[in-house]
């Protein structure tokens, strides 16, 4: 009999990238113009995306991007970073993270169940 290693907890990709950037002290329009609106540029012509979602807050940019099904969301990621490299942001702007979200992302899911009924 041949033995088929399973894991646990498999790591599965969502199909979801997210770049994060921190300007600490800016308002939230100079979040948008200064980073959002630069950072959605850079990326708005990367092949296999499907929807770009980004919220600017004081201090921080959020960009969630989804990759369309029929793409590699590892290659999408890298084509997604190497073109947030290229964006010149203001200086006191941390780099952006780009991450891909997977089911080994903290805090993607956490489900609570519970009930008083007995039996």
């Amino acid at each position: 009999m041949v033995s088929i290693p399973q894991e646990a907890q498999p790591q599965v990709n969502l199909g979801m990238i997210h770049i994060s950037t921190v300007y600490v002290g800016a308002s939230p329009q100079d979040v948008d113009d200064l980073v959002t609106s630069e950072l959605e540029s850079a990326i708005k012509d990367v092949d296999g995306i499907k929807k770009v979602e980004s919220s600017s807050r004081t201090g921080v940019s959020s960009i969630l991007v989804t990759v369309k099904d029929s793409f590699d969301p590892k290659v999408v990621m890298m084509d997604v970073s190497a073109e947030v490299d290229k964006v010149s942001l203001p200086d006191g702007v941390e780099d952006p993270d780009v991450i891909d979200i997977t089911t080994d992302s903290n805090g993607l899911f956490t489900l609570l169940l519970y009930s008083e009924r007995d039996g």
